[in-house]
């Protein structure tokens, strides 16, 4: 059966609209699903914290004087314990020639006190009369005064003598305890005395420098050997390195550690801070934020904080290990169920 020209148009007419309702209803479900459909960002909650890395120093290092580079004996080797005021080494500087010529002017000062001593023997034996000893008294006294300081001068040689013989020998010892470090050039020996007490060190960056600063307790980490101590920050210099690392001023810290750990070793040095540390995106009205429940859905919570670098610093409301909503928006309600990005 043949269709006339106009029941030909007008199906055609009619598939097109249905197309287009088709398509319509198509498109406006899609885009009631995805207005319904947004997807939330969310993070777990945790304390904030600093990790920086560090090494193990010596808190007290000794580079020790040689007395003399004549050494005599040397009483320790590298890597000794070493106790405070122990003998290291004993030197000898051969002095013989001052030897010699002091005890030559020793002799030349006794013979001179062998003559002062005879010269008043003689005035004294010449005056026999009470006048001639009034007469010699004058002589007799000036004598016996250069007597007496050629002895002085003579025992002064003697002195000088034995210092001269006894400085010869030196011996160097130890300012305090600690393992010693012996290092040899051209057969000349350089002592230096590590302290047992040891120090973590490390640089912090000016933008972590009050965080650190305000740290009651850090935590000590040696990877290569896993060994974890906690220690409070015993010095934090306010004056920065010379150097700086990517344009930022860095400041030099210490705390002290036990003396098991090895001198140059590397470091973790962790620092907590108090308060939860979250995006201040996540605050809805500076007092609330979305906590993301197992269920799916989310719960307005109530929060006091403080801002700092971009951050706010939870001080009460938030605990730890829960999800919240970092970009919250107005179509969030209490208990209402959302989508999360994987």
């Amino acid at each position: 059966m043949k269709l006339s020209r106009n029941t030909v148009i007008m199906v055609a007419v009619l598939s097109l609209l249905g197309i287009f309702v088709i398509i319509f209803i198509f498109f406006g479900r899609t885009h009631t699903t995805n207005k319904t459909q947004r997807l939330y960002r969310i993070m777990t909650t945790s304390t904030s914290s600093l990790s920086l890395t560090g090494k193990v120093e010596s808190a007290d290092v000794r580079t020790l004087k040689l007395p003399s580079t004549n050494i005599s004996k040397l009483m320790i080797k590298s890597g000794d314990y070493v106790t405070a005021n122990q003998e290291l080494l004993t030197t000898f500087d051969d002095k013989t020639g001052d030897i010699q010529k002091q005890k030559q002017e020793i002799d030349k000062q006794s013979r001179l006190i062998t003559q002062y001593t005879n010269q008043l023997a003689n005035l004294k034996s010449q005056a026999t009369s009470e006048n001639s000893v009034q007469d010699a008294s004058t002589s007799i006294a000036q004598v016996n005064d250069s007597l007496i300081d050629a002895q002085t001068d003579l025992q002064n040689m003697k002195n000088d003598l034995n210092n001269t013989i006894t400085s010869q020998y030196n011996v160097l010892k130890s300012p305090i305890d600690g393992r010693i470090s012996v290092h040899f050039k051209d057969g000349i020996p350089s002592l230096t005395v590590y302290s047992n007490s040891k120090n973590a060190v490390g640089d912090v960056s000016e933008y972590d420098y009050y965080d650190l600063m305000n740290s009651s307790t850090v935590k000590i980490v040696a990877p290569a050997t896993n060994k974890t101590t906690s220690t409070t920050v015993g010095e934090l210099n306010f004056v920065s390195n010379d150097t700086s690392k990517n344009g930022q001023a860095e400041y030099s810290f210490s705390a002290p550690i036990s003396s098991e750990y090895l001198d140059g070793q590397t470091l973790k040095i962790l620092s907590t801070h108090p308060g939860i540390r979250i995006p201040t995106t996540s605050v809805v009205a500076k007092k609330y934020v979305y906590v993301y429940k197992n269920d799916g859905k989310v719960s307005k919570v109530p929060i006091t904080y403080s801002e700092k670098n971009g951050y706010a610093i939870v001080n009460s409301g938030l605990p730890e290990n829960v999800k919240i909503i970092t970009d919250p928006d107005s179509n969030l309600r209490n208990n209402k169920k959302v989508g999360i990005h994987d």
